[in-house]
């Protein structure tokens, strides 16, 4: 695993902040072949320069029959644009996808890296999961913009019933708690273990009481649009429901290439942090900067930001 160490600003004093490349070969990242690498370069060159309207005309006109890349181009921003790129991969093999959506998603970095963090992410709940029932008899996870819920599904559907879980899901979308609750049917994880709550994420303190004190809050994919004081603010609610010991799984996308393209072609517009702006959010919300990590996935796009609620800092 690479790894460098930065400073960052705490409540009272600047503290060393790790931050790494995850290369565990247990995961199966991905990564462009050495010729996409090199094409890759004068493409994004020219994507950044298109017009954007041009841009969302190519990504609707070359898509699939079935969606694909189009549904990326209507639905910015939310569950059915992440689950296109989530299961790209599996609609390729069935046959259901065009030519022309190998080059979006394989010359461009950012569908990878996101099938990445999906990986990541499934990789360090399970981890995190496992470490807490050691101690504990049950597991309480809440989820927050929870959207399809694949990583926290695939997460349970991996543990077989072998460790008691209670998990709270919150989204403000019907239709991507839906899409959950059939992903969660489809993976075989018992329903008894979830509870899907159609809510803002503001309001999650109302879910949260002395008979639920969640050990893990997942929230992977939000920061991406809120501002620093936003940020700050639910990241301090998370901070304050949190079990003693309780750990914060989250996340941002980091300034790349791709972002102009991605922004006006797209129109997926979203705040992006270097590592230590990161780092600076999570530790103003409260969390102690000697037990936060920062682990990117192998393309260095998208960043896991893992802070615990000690009980001593």
């Amino acid at each position: 695993m690479e790894r460098k160490i930065f400073k960052t600003q705490g409540k009272n004093n600047s503290t060393n902040v790790p931050i790494e490349v995850d290369q565990n070969r247990e995961i199966k990242y991905e990564n462009s072949a050495l010729i996409m690498k090199i094409l890759r370069i004068p493409v994004v060159f020219i994507l950044d320069l298109l017009p954007g309207r041009f841009s969302k005309y190519l990504l609707e006109t070359l898509s699939s029959p079935c969606g694909g890349s189009a549904d990326i181009s209507k639905w910015p921003t939310t569950y059915r644009a992440i689950e296109v790129m989530y299961t790209y991969p599996e609609r390729r093999l069935a046959g259901e996808t065009s030519i022309f959506e190998y080059f979006w998603f394989y010359s461009l970095k950012n569908p990878q890296a996101l099938r990445n963090r999906l990986l990541l992410t499934t990789y360090q709940l399970l981890a995190k999961i496992k470490n807490i029932a050691e101690k504990k008899n049950r597991v309480y996870l809440l989820s927050l913009g929870c959207g399809g819920t694949r990583a926290i599904i695939t997460a349970l559907s991996g543990l077989n019933g072998k460790i008691e879980i209670k998990a709270k899901l919150l989204d403000i979308s019907t239709r991507a708690i839906n899409f959950s609750q059939e992903l969660a049917k489809e993976k075989g994880v018992d329903g008894c273990q979830l509870e899907w709550h159609r809510d803002r994420l503001q309001k999650l303190e109302k879910y949260c009481n002395p008979d639920f004190q969640p050990d893990i809050v997942e929230m992977v994919g939000l920061l991406d649009y809120f501002d620093q004081e936003h940020a700050v603010e639910i990241l301090k609610k998370i901070y304050k429901v949190l079990a003693p010991n309780g750990w914060l799984i989250t996340c941002n996308i980091r300034p790349n290439l791709e972002r102009p393209f991605l922004t006006k072609g797209v129109g997926w517009s979203m705040i992006y942090r270097t590592p230590q702006e990161l780092a600076e959010i999570v530790v103003k919300a409260g969390f102690p900067a000697s037990s936060l990590r920062i682990i990117y996935e192998p393309l260095k796009i998208h960043g896991l930001a893992i802070a615990q609620k000690l009980l001593n800092p």
